[in-house]
């Protein structure tokens, strides 16, 4: 991965985190996808992905 791969990846976690914690349901906020490519999806707790939020 490139610096700039990186760094958009630190910043997608980084967003994602937030809406974890800004969400209070039985989802959690991860990113997904090849380093080119990277989303923010929406998972249930227990497992499956519900919604792309962020596309990439």
């Amino acid at each position: 991965m490139t610096k700039e791969e990186r760094q958009r990846d630190k910043d997608l976690k980084k967003e994602a985190k937030d809406r974890t914690e800004k969400e209070t349901e039985n989802f959690v906020h991860v990113v997904r996808g090849m380093p080119w490519e990277r989303r923010i999806v929406k998972v249930r707790k227990g497992g499956g992905v519900v919604a792309q939020t962020h596309p990439g």
